[in-house]
């Protein structure tokens, strides 16, 4: 095997475009779920532009003239932690024929990282369709899995009835800012051991403002005349090939210790799930820390399944 490695530029773009969707087939057959209009090259190859377009630089690798492997990315600054290098699913694939992939992602992650890390950025973060081969290959490469997103059809629910669900108005917000302090504080323990959260509850409002004016919608649970419940349902998902377009997506999700167990998030993802459906949406979407203890068996168990993956790497 000889691999060369090039540029992502008006060269490559269109061939690396080619290889996106023929990995989002082969993922989409597999796993379903998926946005299907990255099954389309040339969707693919816009959205390889559109990185392009906005700063985000990329490579290939090449055996014998034929693509193997694109990746593309760009530094971003972290609210907390500091700068780091963002590596989107949209701009990363290998092809899914290979038996195996360990040479390739190993020449194509080291040949771009290397100016990133020789420039001090440390921590990496990768955006990827989950194919069972990729996290066995990336997990040989130093990375660890980060965040899980997954989907699930949107159904029509049976409404709770111990559990009260409402909409939430504008004189709700501080309640929303307290749940949310809640959810911060328990990714912050073990044994997610999450950067700590250093907004303000005013800080929290105003972001969570910030969501309804982009078309979220805040749900709050009560039990016993008492709000113990947060579920947000965001207009669309933060990562695009991996969460159907268009669709529904939940956001920051809460539940008062005391409350757990009682079904308060049961009772919030079948509303979700009923507006959803009652609005014409096919999926709805989420993702969750694989260590979180509470989320993860939570959403598998009221029936999300993977579609994508976050995985990290600090050198």
């Amino acid at each position: 095997m000889v691999f060369t490695v090039a540029q992502l530029d008006d060269t490559t773009v269109e061939s690396a475009g080619a290889l996106v969707a023929r990995e989002h087939a082969a993922a989409h057959r597999l796993l379903g779920g998926l946005p299907e209009s990255f099954a389309d090259a040339a969707v693919c190859t816009s959205a390889l532009q559109q990185l392009r377009d906005s700063g985000h630089s990329g490579i290939v690798v090449v055996e014998d003239g034929r693509l193997r492997a694109v990746i593309a990315g760009t530094m971003d600054a972290g609210r907390v932690l500091g700068g780091y290098l963002r590596l989107p699913a949209d701009g990363f694939a290998v092809d899914p024929d290979l038996e195996d992939a360990t040479p390739v992602l190993a020449l194509l992650y080291g040949e771009f990282v290397r100016e990133f890390v020789g420039a001090g950025v440390l921590r990496h973060y990768l955006e990827h369709v989950a194919l069972p081969p990729l996290h066995e290959v990336l997990t040989n490469l130093g990375f660890r899995r980060g965040n899980v997103y997954a989907v699930r059809p949107a159904a029509p629910r049976p409404r709770p009835t111990h559990v009260q669900v409402r909409a939430a108005g504008l004189a709700d917000f501080d309640t929303i800012a307290r749940l949310t302090q809640v959810m911060n504080a328990h990714r912050a323990a073990p044994p997610i051991f999450g950067a700590p959260d250093g907004r303000s509850p005013d800080d929290l409002v105003k972001d969570h403002l910030a969501l309804r004016e982009r078309g979220a919608r805040h749900l709050i649970a009560s039990l016993d005349a008492r709000d113990v419940g947060l579920l947000t349902i965001e207009a669309t998902s933060p990562a695009p090939r991996l969460c159907p377009e268009a669709e529904p997506f939940i956001g920051p999700t809460a539940t008062l210790p005391e409350a757990r167990g009682r079904g308060v998030g049961h009772a919030l993802v079948d509303v979700a799930l009923d507006w959803a459906h009652s609005q014409g949406h096919r999926w709805v979407s989420v993702d969750f820390e694989p260590a979180n203890s509470l989320s993860r068996p939570f959403w598998l168990g009221v029936g999300f399944r993977p579609t994508g993956y976050s995985v990290v790497r600090t050198i």
